[in-house]
């Protein structure tokens, strides 16, 4: 497995060597996978390595929830 589970450290790509700013597509599937097919943080990070090759810290999952709550609340 790419993505350790407790410090969400991705070994896959080592080369980075700053911050990563993941894309709109990533993080509504990150809020899509926690919210509607309620996955843990791990079992999330674990998929969108698989999905899209990243591996996103638990502070980015939660974010990308945030967003998306943000941008949905007034539809809801």
């Amino acid at each position: 497995m790419n993505c350790e589970h407790n410090e969400f450290k991705c070994t896959k790509v080592l080369e980075v060597t700053q911050p990563v700013e993941f894309g709109p597509r990533a993080n509504a599937a990150a809020a899509y996978l926690q919210t509607y097919q309620l996955l843990p943080y791990d079992l999330t990070a674990e998929t969108l390595d698989d999905l899209f090759g990243v591996c996103p810290s638990e502070g980015t999952l939660a974010s990308a929830q945030a967003t998306a709550y943000t941008r949905l609340e007034p539809v809801e």
